[in-house]
This record gives structure tokens, C-alpha cells and sequence, in this order.
């Protein structure tokens, strides 16, 4: 479970394993539950933004790693990033990712590789094993706490000053 007050941003790092030909990630998306591939139905407490297709990530023998580890890094790295939407109310909402894959006999990296000839598949899905749990915190908005603060900070103030006019000699 990831949680965070509406308008919070979280962020989700990956870690893919191949064992053999050469994948690519396309792309990456998050499916509220129920989905039924190939369907993939979109959250209601928030939207998703995919950053892995952006990075040009290959996942095979070598020379390429097998495994490949990237944590969440704002608009950087990762899997990809989770906006609550300002006006959701505290809740859950399970879901899962989807990658899609290109796999290919050759490395995109080498030399010698022919995108026309070296396709193994296109368009590939997978579906994450492990469920993902989105909660939305009753937190308070951050307008929502500095009202709260500049109310207190003017109670404060105001029970200073009544101190100050019923002591008169400790001012």
C-alpha cells in the first residue's frame, strides 16, 4: 500500500528480469481493479503518468544486464508517477501496472541491429503478479493547515495582548 493526502504525487521504481532475447519497454500504465486484459480501467481517485518508455530501457543477455533497477526519481526514473486527484476523499483503490514490450534477437544497442529483421515479438504485455494498493489520507489540505496555524497564531496573539492589559507593570 502507497498512501498520500489528495494532490500528493508517489512515485513507483522497478525491477524487470530477462533471460533471454532482448526486451524493450513501450510503455507502462496503471489498471484499476477489476481490469480484464486487454481492458484497463483508469483510477478514480487519480491518473497516472508512465516515465519508463521515455528511458530507452533494454532487458536481456549480454552485453545488455539481465536485470534491470531503476528507483522512482521525480520525472526522471522509475516505473512511473501517481497524481491524487485535489478533490478525492480518503480511500482505497487497488490496482496493478501493465508494461508493454517489444522483444527482439539482438540487442538495439548493437551495431549491427536491424529493427526489420531481428523482431521476435511486438506489442508484448505483462501484467504485474503483485496488486497495488493506493490510500488516500484524510490529511489535512496544505491550505486547510495554514487557515488552522494563522487561527491558532492569532489566538496566541490575542491572549498575549489581554495578558499585557490585565499586567500592565510586566510590559
Amino acid at each position: 500500500t502507497v498512501s498520500g493526502p489528495a494532490g500528493a504525487t508517489l512515485g513507483f521504481g522497478f525491477s524487470l528480469t530477462n533471460l533471454s532475447d532482448f526486451l524493450v519497454v513501450t510503455s507502462s500504465s496503471y489498471c484499476a481493479v477489476p481490469s480484464s486484459p486487454p481492458a484497463c480501467n483508469s483510477s478514480s481517485i487519480g491518473s497516472y503518468t508512465d516515465i519508463i518508455s521515455s528511458n530507452f530501457i533494454v532487458v536481456g543477455p549480454s552485453p545488455e544486464s539481465s536485470t534491470v533497477t531503476q528507483p522512482y526519481v521525480a520525472g526522471v526514473s522509475g516505473l512511473g508517477r501517481f497524481v491524487i486527484a485535489m478533490g478525492a476523499t480518503p480511500s482505497i483503490e487497488s490496482g496493478g501496472f501493465r508494461l508493454t514490450y517489444d522483444l527482439y534477437s539482438k540487442s538495439p544497442n548493437d551495431a549491427s541491429f536491424d529493427p526489420s529483421t531481428d523482431i521476435v515479438q511486438l506489442g508484448g504485455v505483462v501484467n504485474s503478479s503483485n496488486g497495488v494498493r493506493i490510500e488516500v489520507t484524510g490529511t489535512p489540505e496544505p491550505a486547510t493547515l495554514s487557515m488552522a496555524l494563522l487561527g491558532f497564531g492569532l489566538a496566541i496573539a490575542a491572549k498575549l495582548r489581554n495578558t499585557k492589559r490585565q499586567n500592565p507593570a510586566n510590559v
